[in-house]
């Protein structure tokens, strides 16, 4: 009967599990270097005589150019006509904003943002030698084309997990024992993941996360002391009274998690709290809690 609890207890266990995640970074591993693209502004003469060629077509049949610009005449903003003469001048005189390779060759550090209408994942890399705040490179994705880029992060998590399995204590001649409770923990740890960014036209982006996430486990809860969990104290607890004591958790624990499932290992030890605290079998004794769930809630 026991070993069909155990199983009820690995598949059934309620994990409720809430989290806030502090410096995601994500990794553009050198096998994706080559997919970065950046804008740069360039003068005509910087452009390949093909792009050159190309701008003038644009222009071809026009003579004159009319457009307006804004400017401050006796402190107010007013807009002027001007107009231009498309000959050589006018195209040395322009910036082209143009699509290039930021050339880099190492790992890059970064902040990601996937916006749900464009078909880019937007790279903000971490300030360094090479980089200036106006730095920004993206990937571009073609249609249902996914991508994975690896991240870490710091997490701090609260899970509740409602039963611990208790070990057998042969030297005191303790039991193993499933224990209900009402407790709450934080794992305070250090996550490793993957994010994946799919482009769908027109029906909106898709993006999955997982990841492994360990630390270490403080928590707290209480503990009904009775006849039966006290048996190995010098004074037993009297059949049918009983005292609630709170306790102390301390341990540690690893989640796996895949967008808001959760599945969840953890072990750790119980210290009452309490002038009845040595009374119980279970006073800084192991325990195993394992937990599956569904996080509903960000903190």
């Amino acid at each position: 009967m026991k070993y069909l609890f155990f199983i009820g207890f690995l598949f059934c266990t309620t994990l409720i599990y809430s989290q806030d995640t502090y410096k995601r970074t994500y990794y553009i591993p050198q096998s994706k270097l080559k997919l970065l693209k950046t804008e740069k502004k360039v003068s005509f003469k910087e452009l390949t005589p093909k792009q050159q060629d190309s701008i003038r077509d644009t222009f071809k049949g026009f003579k004159t150019i009319e457009y307006t610009v804004s400017k401050t005449i006796n402190g107010k903003n007013v807009e002027v006509k001007k107009i231009d003469t498309i000959n050589d001048s006018f195209f040395e005189k322009q910036k082209f904003l143009i699509t290039v390779n930021p050339d880099r060759n190492e790992v890059i550090k970064a902040f990601v943002k996937f916006p749900d209408d464009k078909n880019k994942i937007i790279i903000n890399p971490f300030i360094s030698k090479r980089d200036t705040l106006n730095s920004t490179y993206f990937i571009s994705l073609k249609n249902r084309h996914k991508e994975w880029l690896p991240f870490t992060e710091f997490t701090v998590s609260s899970v509740t997990i409602p039963l611990k399995y208790r070990f057998k204590d042969k030297s005191n001649d303790i039991g193993e024992e499933f224990t209900t409770a009402i407790n709450l923990n934080f794992l305070l740890g250090f996550s490793y993941g993957n994010s994946s960014f799919m482009y769908r036209d027109k029906v909106g982006n898709k993006s999955n996360t997982w990841k492994l996430s360990g630390g270490v486990i403080l928590g707290a809860s209480t503990v009904e002391l009775n006849n039966s969990n006290t048996s190995n104290a010098e004074i037993p607890i009297e059949s049918g009274n009983t005292i609630n004591q709170g306790l102390f958790s301390f341990g540690f624990g690893a989640t796996y998690s895949f967008n808001k499932l959760n599945f969840g290992v953890f072990y750790g030890w119980d210290y009452s709290l309490g002038d009845a605290s040595k009374k119980w079998n279970y006073n800084k004794q192991p325990w195993l809690g394992i937990g599956v769930g569904y996080s509903l809630f960000k903190i």
